[in-house]
């Protein structure tokens, strides 16, 4: 194979028959690195921590929504096909909002979920970024966290995050 040609191009021959994969412009990549693609075709299960009003005061109700962020934001990166060392995720607390915020930041993303006591839901927003120093960027995106309960919103969300990344498909 050539350096440009990747493993779902190879034709099939008579002695070795490959079967055509027809891959998504979304999908991303095991962690392993192996190619085999990982189909976002599937909706993401919204976490209960997500949608009950956050208390900063239970140590559970803390640890679950630090656990669930943290898969949500890690299955965003492995869907986006981000290898581990282009991503950082970051956790903070904002002062004035009290509020906890875990955040998904690349060279050209910064995506962050963020739940506060007075909010009855997490909120969760993307906007674009000029490296990891920078926390500012450009305007707030809000995501609805009902459409991406389904598999239509997800697949919206994830090819929306790889435009804005500036990945291709």
């Amino acid at each position: 194979m050539t350096a440009s040609a990747n493993a779902f191009d190879r034709v099939s021959d008579a002695s070795n028959p490959v079967w055509p994969v027809q891959t998504l412009p979304i999908a991303g990549h095991h962690p392993a690195g192996d190619g085999c693609p990982v189909s976002p075709e599937t909706a993401m299960k919204i976490p209960k921590s997500f949608t009950q009003p956050h208390a900063p005061g239970n140590a559970t109700a803390c640890a679950s929504l630090k656990r669930d962020a943290s898969r949500v934001i890690r299955r965003l990166a492995n869907d986006l096909g981000l290898r581990p060392r282009e991503f950082t995720v970051r956790e903070r607390r904002q002062r004035r909002q009290q509020a906890d915020v875990y955040a998904l930041h690349t060279d050209t993303l910064y995506l962050q979920i963020a739940h506060a006591p007075q909010q009855s839901a997490a909120r969760m927003s993307f906007r674009t970024c000029r490296g990891r120093d920078d926390y500012t960027g450009g305007r707030d995106n809000a995501v609805c966290l009902q459409s991406i309960g389904s598999p239509e919103g997800y697949a919206s969300l994830v090819a929306t995050l790889r435009v804005v990344a500036g990945r291709r498909g």
